[in-house]
């Protein structure tokens, strides 16, 4: 089904785009080219007309060995190695689903390649790791995996499926040998906090009298032990609180992570702020209070002992009618001009 998805996606997508680019392409409202081509052919074979002639049928060229979609993946030595196995194993008719059919036609290759799945597959993999002739190589390792399969339970694998698997094996042997360790201290912790807060004891209690009940009912008696139960410790500790060296905003940064209870208790929305091409917060107004910007003529020619004028001039906004040539009061040469009617107002 993904297939047919991605083959009618491509030819969508190059439809309309031979309607955008080609000149002369037909448009007959709808993507089906192939019920065009066989109109055009029984009309030229009928009338001799060629009633598409920016159609060029793809029956008219020669077919290649270009594939889509589900390709194959494998190595030249690796498709020789299954198809040797299956012949060592008797062609037998193995019981594929439609899927794996497919899989197996798409690829060329007798057995589908298929990811590890299955008790079995996991137990002969652990054997196939734990022998001392283990390839490094992915590739080899692939080839080297066929002795074991039956193409029943056990299927031919891909050098990507032998590397996923491997690296999720390594971790889980690593978690168990974890475990083994710690299995020792587990369980005298366990027998630890039992002494220090044993179970609440049970005690039996004759059937209520209004009810037809005759057993006796159990009820644990709740009490407070001496001394909370001891927890396992964490595989990675939080520091002490006197060792966060805070700032005014953020707790301590290691690796520019901040860390610490300050960057738990920040706001939902200050955590990430989307910023637009300008550099300013989306959706937000520009609230920052800029200083008035002076006027440079007024500013050099005023004199000190008068009141300045250099923040109310006009001549502070620039563009066309701004800037030094627009000042109110000074001129370029530093004359001061004679005030107008909107001056004195």
């Amino acid at each position: 089904m993904s297939d047919c998805l991605l083959r009618e996606k491509r030819h969508q997508h190059n439809h309309n785009v031979a309607l955008a680019r080609r000149s002369g392409y037909p448009r007959t409202g709808h993507s089906d080219t192939w019920l065009d081509e066989e109109y055009q052919r029984l009309v030229e074979k009928n009338h001799g007309l060629c009633i598409y002639p920016g159609l060029s049928n793809t029956s008219d060229y020669k077919q290649t060995d270009e594939s889509f979609d589900t390709i194959a993946l494998q190595t030249k030595r690796l498709n020789d190695a299954v198809c040797a196995r299956y012949i060592e194993l008797g062609t037998p008719n193995l019981p594929l689903t439609k899927d794996q059919w497919y899989l197996c036609k798409s690829m060329g290759t007798p057995m589908p390649f298929l990811p590890f799945s299955g008790e079995k597959e996991f137990k002969v993999y652990a054997k196939f790791v734990n022998e001392g002739d283990y390839p490094k190589d992915d590739y080899e390792a692939a080839i080297a995996w066929n002795k074991y399969v039956d193409g029943k339970d056990i299927l031919p694998k891909l050098p990507s499926h032998l590397r996923i698997h491997r690296d999720r094996w390594d971790r889980n042997q690593r978690v168990k040998e974890c475990v083994e360790r710690a299995a020792n201290k587990n369980a005298r912790l366990t027998e630890l906090n039992e002494k220090i807060a044993p179970p609440p004891p049970t005690v039996c209690i004759a059937g209520d009298q209004t009810t037809s009940s005759t057993l006796p009912t159990t009820h644990a008696i709740q009490y407070s032990p001496w001394c909370s139960q001891i927890l396992p410790g964490c595989m990675f500790p939080l520091p002490p609180p006197e060792a966060f060296a805070y700032t005014d905003c953020h707790g301590m940064s290691v690796g520019r992570i901040s860390i610490g209870s300050s960057c738990l208790s920040q706001p939902a929305d200050e955590e990430e702020v989307a910023i637009n091409v300008m550099g300013r917060p989306k959706g937000r107004c520009d609230t920052y209070q800029r200083a008035a910007r002076p006027c440079g003529l007024c500013k050099k020619y005023e004199p000190q002992n008068e009141p300045t004028n250099v923040y109310t001039c006009k001549g502070r906004m620039g563009g066309k009618n701004g800037g030094r040539k627009a000042c109110q009061y000074f001129t370029e040469d530093g004359e001061r001009k004679a005030p107008t009617a909107i001056d004195i107002m």
